[in-house]
């Protein structure tokens, strides 16, 4: 039994303890108008210097720095693309484009230009059929081509006429010399699928290309290459399933084509948001035939359309929040002004961060800190009126500004600690390298501290305010009278009864089927289906069904022309280049996009003042870098050994060639034409390695003489050299066609990359200095692989850092290394079900899924925090009892603000834009779970095996103690002896709750306001006092 005297000793400690912040607290108590005044004028002032000083967000491309930034990927790419635009540097032969296969040259159809940037796809149960082709050209007539504007659009014929859609149908109308699709024949229909069918396996094992209707290939048939129609129908406008399945097995059935695509030949594309808008916002159907997937191009456009249209769903986010904090606080003055104070903190978030931090850049994914900022919002507003309440009701007698003091005595911590590891949750996002993800932590995460600044000077002059001039004018509970006392007592039953008796009577059974949970979800995140890099650079705006989304996200990959044809073609394999002199940087602000960055931030940065003065070791190192490049496995195979030649060979040929007198003579007499020079200094070379000096000004005369043909035979390759204005070769760069193809799939980029870049690392070893610190890069998709590389790398440092962070501050809060490692042990397993419920959802670790996952500790924090503490302060020293005490303390405004969150996300669902279901869908997930193992797991795990007395405690001075408020607190309750006895207490509550069934009135007991009157209580009185 706690004594009276104990008790007495702690209860002295109240007036030192608010005498600290009195000062303020009786300003606020005698003052709140002008608090409120100050505090708005602040607000005020900040917010309109934050918008009018800057350029307002501009959300025209919300894929708008989705890039990393300072990755060595993106350092090379960078350097490269300086060092081909630099005006300073004189270059040799420029690079040859890379043809893809997706380039609009393709002359198959009909002698004209094959347009395929307007695509139209098509999905049916058999599109292979007479019906569905006929099917497919009746929709584009009616739909697209008799559009009034598409005759002014179209590309036209020699005759003047609309060139046809390029589709199956009016690519067998051509090969039949039928007059259109209606005309089609079935033995027309025959001798297609017999021709598919005969040609099917060239075209998988890369035979049939699109060459071959230029120069026939010599084992293809020559009906599968003339006039190039085969190949289009495989290429462009056939399932690549369907292909590879007739391939496999030629003597087979024919399986169903699932999907078609239809190109549109337009010249002008200013008409497609109109078409779309006017007959195209959803899938058409006839029969078994429908229009599912565009690609017009409008995507931005239609996404600044929804983005106005589709504002009601964070707005009922917002009335719910708001309707529910009215029933908790039961006035519609504290609740409104609360809500102002969130959208403040998110306009005074936007000063700092624009005019503070100087950052220019404002992401789309700064929108999300919107419902964030009023979730975590309103769970402070619930913790400082529960306290506030307790509060008024053990010291009814006090004054104004002391009940303040001890107001924010209690709640102010509480509110800090969760704000904080929110807020660091959020600003650990500035590790990314991701530029969009750096700019939404970094607003976020002020927002969130912006509000709790607001929440103790705002939040706490307006209910002061509210009880002096408005409480006995207005209140919700003066209007519904008992009905408000009876709903609040029937919602506390669970907090009082049903919850305290599962975690201690069922504790076992709960913890092992949490924990089966946490480790069945962690082997879906990293073992089966385990969480998925992107496969798409292409960033989703819409749900996948969505008609602008279902071909980028679905379709296109049934398609060869997308690059996804398996095995691929060798040819089409990327060119690498090798750059040799000058240093790989990103200089400038990282927390803008590459587009935004000036380029007067950058510049090259030479490793050597010259590289003209390669020693005969540099010189034979090239030698052998280009021989061992020719040699290895993800270098084409040219058909000439010579087409592999880099330029240090060339430049030994050209010193060859003038080895002979007859030559050297010739080629001084054409000399003095181009140079004005006479000399024979490079005649007397031979081979190489020669000195330094002579190499230098030989590689002038080589580089002149190549690129303007002085030397008959001798071409220059593919290599650039780079020479300032005095002739100095400043940087060198090797170019190569590689076999590496541009995979979306990480695993595979991933191990492509490393196996050149550890050859590269290999072979430098033996180079000399100036020569040691080259690098390469790609001319394909490098930079995709760059992001999901950054995805991957920057999520799991930011959750790293927001777990380690959620530690530090809950040992700084408890001092108690066991309670600490039970919260985050916690945190794991709600991280680890929400991630495990997303990926079977299909969820891939985009941008979006990044910035939750990342997120997902200071959100899922929270809760366990509360519980933490609660069971840190209570005045009782055993673990049954400490447990029964932080759930009937935190249970009900835990569940409050779990609920609040989890219907604003619920709220954002029927959105068609895919951020906002995204948004919703993991709001609803991480609220579910955090509430579900902060009081099923962490709450059994503390009454199994808590720690008791002053076990797992760490020794702080008396100074640092602050808890000893929060224990002296709970022990002025005067708690009665058989409250801290666990079977007397659920006998008590059974007991009550029998009395008060008969008697017809709820009256569930709280450990908060049990003394010998047997005081009924209500859900909002309880007390939230962490």
């Amino acid at each position: 039994m706690l004594s009276r005297e104990r008790t007495s000793a702690h209860a002295s400690l109240n007036p030192v303890r608010v005498r600290g912040n009195m000062g303020y607290s009786a300003f606020v108590a005698r003052f709140p108008s002008i608090m409120i005044a100050l505090v708005f004028a602040f607000i005020l002032t900040t917010t309109l210097v934050g918008l009018l000083t800057n350029d307002l967000p501009d959300f025209s491309d919300p894929t708008k720095g989705f890039e990393a930034r300072g990755t060595p990927i993106r350092k090379r790419s960078r350097t490269i693309g300086h060092l081909h635009h630099d005006s300073s540097l004189h270059r040799g032969a420029s690079l040859p484009t890379r043809k893809r296969r997706d380039d609009n040259d393709n002359d198959n159809f009909d002698s004209s230009n094959f347009d395929t940037d307007v695509v139209v796809g098509f999905e049916g149960d058999d599109l292979l059929q007479l019906d569905s082709i006929k099917t497919v050209c009746e929709i584009s007539t009616e739909t697209i081509r008799s559009f009034s504007e598409f005759d002014s659009a179209c590309q036209r014929t020699r005759n003047g006429t609309c060139k046809p859609d390029v589709s199956i149908g009016n690519l067998l109308v051509y090969m039949t010399g039928r007059k259109d699709c209606d005309s089609l024949q079935s033995s027309d229909l025959v001798e297609l699928k017999r021709r598919l069918v005969t040609c099917a396996p060239y075209f998988v094992n890369n035979t049939l290309t699109n060459d071959c209707k230029y120069t026939p290939c010599p084992f293809v048939p020559r009906e599968c290459s003339e006039s190039g129609y085969v190949f289009t129908l495989f290429e462009y406008l056939i399932d690549l399933d369907f292909t590879q399945e007739v391939a496999r097995c030629p003597n087979c059935a024919l399986p169903a084509l699932r999907y078609t695509l239809l190109f549109p030949q337009i010249q002008s594309d200013y008409f497609l948001l109109d078409l779309y808008h006017d007959r195209l916002e959803s899938p058409i159907r006839r029969g078994s035939v429908a229009l599912v997937g565009i690609d017009f191009n409008i995507a931005f456009d239609v996404f600044q359309e929804r983005l106005l249209s589709d504002v009601v769903y964070p707005a009922l986010s917002v009335a719910i929040i708001f309707l529910v904090m009215w029933i908790y606080t039961s006035s519609l003055f504290i609740t409104t002004l609360s809500i102002v104070a969130f959208v403040a903190s998110l306009g005074v978030a936007y000063f700092f961060y624009t005019t503070v931090f100087r950052v220019s850049f404002f992401a789309f994914l700064n929108v999300i800190a919107i419902v964030i900022a009023l979730g975590i919002g309103s769970d402070d507003v619930f913790v400082y009126i529960d306290v506030w309440r307790q509060t008024k009701r053990r010291h009814p007698n006090s004054s104004t500004a002391k009940r303040v003091a001890m107001t924010l005595r209690h709640a102010a911590l509480s509110m800090f600690v969760t704000s904080f590891t929110t807020a660091t949750a959020f600003i650990s996002n500035i590790v990314s390298p991701i530029t969009s993800v750096k700019c939404f932590g970094l607003y976020a995460g002020t927002a969130i501290l912006v509000n709790y600044v607001f929440m103790i000077t705002w939040l706490p002059a307006v209910v002061v305010f509210y009880e002096k001039y408005i409480e006995s004018r207005f209140s919700l509970k003066r209007f519904v009278g008992t009905y408000y006392e009876r709903l609040t007592g029937y919602l506390s039953i669970p907090f009082q009864k049903w919850i305290p008796m599962l975690v201690t009577k069922f504790k076992w059974p709960l913890l092992v089927v949490l924990t089966a949970l946490a480790v069945g979800m962690s082997m879906a995140v990293f073992v089966k289906p385990r969480l998925q890099l992107p496969t798409s650079s292409s960033w989703q705006l819409f749900r996948t069904s969505d008609i602008l989304s279902r071909y980028e996200f679905d379709m296109k990959s049934h398609f060869a022309f997308n690059g996804l044809r398996d095995p691929p073609n060798p040819a089409d394999g990327m060119y690498l280049a090798f750059v040799f002199g000058v240093k790989a940087e990103d200089a400038g602000n990282h927390m803008v996009p590459l587009d935004d960055d000036s380029d007067s931030n950058f510049h090259l940065t030479f490793t050597q003042p010259s590289l003209s003065l390669i020693s005969p070791a540099g010189q034979m190192w090239l030698g052998l870098f280009c021989d061992e490049l020719k040699n290895q496995s993800f270098v084409y195979e040219y058909p000439l050994s010579s087409d592999a030649d880099c330029f240090i060979r060339s430049v030994a040929d050209f010193f060859a060639f003038l080895n002979t007198t007859e030559s050297c003579d010739a080629y001084v007499a054409v000399q003095a034409s181009y140079v004005n020079e006479t000399s024979r200094r490079c005649c007397a070379v031979g081979t190489l390695p020669t000195d330094a000096d002579t190499f230098a000004y030989c590689l002038q005369h080589w580089s002149i003489a190549t690129q303007l043909g002085a030397v008959a035979g001798l071409t220059y390759p593919d290599d650039r050299l780079y020479f300032d204005d005095e002739g100095n070769l400043k940087a060198i760069e090797v170019t190569i066609r590689s076999t590496l193809d541009d995979s979306r799939v990480y695993v595979d980029m991933n191990r492509e990359w490393h196996r050149v870049e550890n050859w590269l690392d290999a072979i430098s070893e033996s180079a000399p200095s100036e020569l040691r610190h080259g690098w390469f890069t790609g001319y394909g998709d490098f930079t995709f692989y760059d992001l999901q590389k950054s995805l991957n790398f920057g999520t799991l440092v930011s959750m790293g850092l927001s777990v380690g962070l959620s530690f530090v501050v809950l040992l700084i809060t408890t001092f108690n290394i066991v309670i600490s490692l039970y919260a985050v042990v916690t945190i794991a397993a709600t991280l680890l079900s929400t991630v495990g419920t997303l990926v079977l959802l299909g969820w891939q670790l985009n941008i979006l899924e990044s910035v939750a996952m990342s997120i997902a500790v200071g959100l899922s924090v929270d809760f366990t925090v509360h519980y933490g503490v609660a069971y840190r302060v209570c005045p009782d020293e055993r673990r049954r009892e400490r447990t029964l005490f932080s759930v009937k303390h935190m249970g009900p405004a835990v569940t409050m603000a779990a609920l609040t969150t989890f219907v604003a996300g619920a709220m954002m669902m029927p959105s068609s834009i895919l951020a906002y279901t995204q948004l919703g869908t993991f709001l609803m997930l991480i609220m579910f779970f955090s509430w579900l193992y902060a009081n099923f797991f962490f709450q059994p795990l503390c009454s199994l095996i808590g720690p008791q007395r002053t076990f797992g405690q760490l020794s702080v001075p008396s100074s640092l103690s602050f808890l000893d408020c929060y224990r002296a607190a709970a022990m002025d309750e005067e708690v009665s002896e058989d409250i801290y006895d666990g079977d007397a207490l659920m006998t008590n509550m059974e007991e009550e709750q029998d009395d008060s069934d008969d008697e017809g009135k709820v009256t569930p007991m709280t450990l908060a306001s049990f003394d010998e009157s047997n005081t009924t209580v209500r859900m909002s009185d309880l007390a939230f006092e962490t």
